[in-house]
């Protein structure tokens, strides 16, 4: 529920708990050596967390394989299967992070919250439902802040805009 995004950085094993915290993040980056997995099962208990998160990040099958079985996957495999956006040079996982960080930042945070509540907001629901409820955000919250006027004069007047963040 933080409202700016999240991106998480993994080199080595994310087993259990470390992976179900990654699923919360917005974005992915792995090293190349990186692995993830619910071993939980092996245990005979849950990982509660990400039986609810997991499916949301890949497709239900995807999920209930890692869940089921407690296997590990490779950051290729997590890749292949949209757990992780970006698979890099283990050495360089922090660099690429911190890249992503700072390309999210030159934007209005106004409009980074908007559209976070708006990605978060319409998870699961119908489309109907859902663009109703994304034309709500965008209407009724992220239209009154400043930023969005700044957006538009810069865009019209060729300059760069001067974001207030709200």
């Amino acid at each position: 529920a933080f409202p700016l995004p999240v991106i998480a950085g993994v080199r080595g094993r994310c087993p259990g708990a470390g992976f179900e915290l990654v699923q919360a993040c917005d974005v992915v980056v792995a090293g190349d050596n990186a692995t993830f997995g619910q071993p939980e099962i092996a245990l005979a208990v849950t990982a509660p967390v990400a039986c609810v998160l997991l499916p949301r990040r890949t497709t239900y099958g995807h999920a209930a394989e890692l869940l089921f079985g407690g296997e590990a996957i490779d950051a290729a495999r997590a890749f292949a299967i949209g757990l992780v956006q970006r698979v890099v040079p283990e050495a360089t996982v922090e660099e690429h992070a911190l890249a992503l960080a700072r390309r999210f930042a030159r934007h209005s945070a106004a409009a980074l919250r908007a559209t976070k509540r708006t990605l978060l907001a319409t998870a699961g629901s119908t489309r109907t439902d859902a663009l109703q409820t994304s034309g709500d955000i965008y209407l009724n919250e992220l239209m009154s802040a400043a930023d969005p006027v700044e957006g538009l004069e810069a865009f019209l007047a060729k300059r760069t805009p001067v974001w207030r963040h709200r």
